[in-house]
Formats: C-alpha cells, structure tokens, sequence
C-alpha cells in the first residue's frame, strides 16, 4: 500500500499519470475535479467550492487507506500545506508517502492539451495568466 499525492498545474498530466498507474496497479484515484465540479454544479461559490473540495479529497484519501487501498490523489496541490497533510495522512495509516509534481513549462503544450479535453466546470478551459487571472 502507498499513498501517492499528485501536483501541478492544469494541463500538466496529473490525471493522464493516475489513469496509467491504474492500469499496472490496484490504486484508487481521488481526483478533486470529480469532487469540486459537484459542488460548483450544486451552487457552491468558486472561492469556497476548492477548499471544501480538498477537505473530501483529503477525507476520501484517509478512508480507503484505511480500508486497505492504495490511493493517488490528484489534485493541483499547489502548498506546503497540503503536502504536510499528505504526509500526515499517510503516516496515520502506516504507508509509504510519495510525491510527484508533473512539470510541463511549454505553454503551448499545456494550452494545446486544455484545448483538447472535454473540460469540466472545475477546469480552466485555456492557459491562465495567473497573476491576472486572465483566459488566454
């Protein structure tokens, strides 16, 4: 068993690195899209909808570690915060933390993989310039 806590930003390949692990091991993936596009759809604010979907995420990852089940999470886990808790939860269920920041620094490429998925209301749907916030 292990827990494996995912980062970096939209586009990067987080979810694609998840959904090939599945295919070699028996891991749950707790993806926090499939946990805040609910509750944007439910009509949580978005400044409220990403923390509260965090707190499932996290939640989520602790039960079915104690369950038995390795678990990935993939979210952007953009702070120290969240790696401590990461670590802390894994230590709690007496398994092995990992870390991976999937990195992609071509703007294009990350624009271009964007551009292709079908997006989910969580998801930017474009390259964000994100000190402005503005959609390129």
């Amino acid at each position: 068993m292990f827990f494996l806590q995912l980062s970096g930003v939209p586009g990067a390949g987080k979810s694609t690195l998840a959904n090939e692990i599945t295919k070699h091991l028996d891991v749950v993936v707790v993806a926090h899209d499939m946990v805040k596009t609910p509750l944007l759809k439910a009509g949580v604010k978005w400044s409220v909808a990403g923390q509260a979907a965090y707190e499932v995420d996290y939640s989520l990852a602790g039960y079915y570690l104690s369950y038995g089940h390795s678990v990935i999470l993939d979210t952007p886990c953009f702070s120290e915060e969240q790696i401590k808790r990461g670590m802390a939860i894994a230590k709690k269920a007496g398994v092995p933390y990992k870390f991976i920041e999937c990195c992609l620094t071509d703007i294009a490429e990350i624009d271009r993989r964007l551009h292709m998925r079908d997006s989910l209301p969580s998801q930017t749907p474009a390259v964000v310039w994100w000190s402005s916030g503005e959609i390129f």
